[in-house]
């Protein structure tokens, strides 16, 4: 038998089949799926901002008259709050806990933002309310800081603002007419 016949005759011999070790690493489907829940939730998150800034522009129109100059104010303060507690770190690292902002308007503007209300059972309503809570506090720190809100002003700005999330919520108000409420402010076209 040559050489040749030798290897193919043990290329052709039955190996024993070895354990296979499981893949630590994701699949491309899996990579894909992870992905586009991470694009799905920071949409999920941007848009609850955005509507957020639109009803505390409004309530603070509605509640002390706020122009353009005061608005841009507070604004850049509450952006900054954000930036803060991670939502735009691209590590998503926070430098602030809710639980701070919290213990910072109880001692300074006698302020309890949010009670120990349970989270919807379904991730994205539970991804929302925690983004609307945490705007909530980013607002009245901002308020706090800005204007030196407290007492029955800062309870006024946070009934303003519930106000028109009552009215959301009842379907007096979309997104889409909120916008061109707060562009009619701002002496704009809405989008």
């Amino acid at each position: 038998m040559g050489s040749f016949a030798k290897k193919m005759k043990r290329k052709n011999k039955p190996r024993e089949q070895k354990p296979r070790k499981e893949n630590p690493h994701a699949s491309g489907a899996e990579i894909l799926g992870i992905y586009s829940a991470v694009r799905d939730t920071k949409a999920l998150i941007g848009d609850t901002i955005d509507t957020f800034f639109l009803m505390a522009r409004l309530a603070m129109h509605r509640a002390f008259g706020f122009g353009t100059k005061r608005w841009t104010r507070l604004l850049e303060k509450m952006r900054s709050y954000v930036i803060c507690m991670g939502y735009f770190d691209p590590q998503g690292r926070s430098y602030v806990t809710p639980e701070e902002i919290d213990q910072a308007l109880k001692e300074e503007a006698k302020m309890v933002v949010i009670g120990n209300v349970p989270l919807p059972k379904d991730p994205v309503g539970a991804l929302r309310m925690e983004t609307q809570d945490n705007m909530s506090r980013c607002f009245m720190l901002a308020l706090l800081d800005a204007f030196d809100f407290k007492g029955q002003r800062i309870h006024r700005a946070y009934d303003a603002i519930a106000d028109i999330g009552d009215e959301m919520i009842a379907g007096r108000m979309t997104k889409n007419d909120l916008a061109k409420k707060v562009a009619e402010l701002d002496g704009r076209k809405a989008a």
